[in-house]
């Protein structure tokens, strides 16, 4: 094959899997973007933290894994209920909120690897281990 030929097909293959992606999850908006990005840093620096105090174990990544995957099973869900009631707040709503608390989560992990976090927040994170 030629490189044309090869490059043709590797974006009609991308783009049949972005289609996909798309149909599932709706349009790939900032909020979804932003969701995934903080899932991501959330996760390393989870490993970080499990790393650095010697307690790192593949049972608690994995779970880990499986907590977020939930999250994107309720963006699905909140994308179709979107469709099915005709409203675009659903989605991003859910976007937002759980993208909140994986902040919250990694000024956590930083404030247990020694990063200094601002007073305020960690009253916030106080106030917000006492609640679960």
């Amino acid at each position: 094959m030629t490189k044309t030929i090869e490059r043709f097909l590797a974006c009609v293959e991308m783009g049949g899997v972005m289609t996909i992606i798309n149909l599932v999850f709706g349009k790939i908006d900032y909020s979804f973007t932003f969701l995934m990005m903080v899932m991501v840093i959330d996760y390393l620096t989870g490993l970080a933290c499990g790393w650095s105090d010697k307690s790192l174990s593949s049972d608690k990544a994995t779970k880990g894994l499986f907590k977020k995957m939930f999250v994107l099973i309720y963006v699905i869900i909140a994308h179709h209920l979107d469709i099915m009631l005709k409203v675009d707040f659903c989605r991003i709503g859910i976007c937002y909120m759980y993208a909140a608390g994986e902040v919250l989560s990694i000024i956590e992990n930083g404030t247990k690897l020694g990063v200094p976090v601002p007073e305020p927040i960690k009253k916030a994170l106080k106030i917000m281990n006492k609640e679960t």
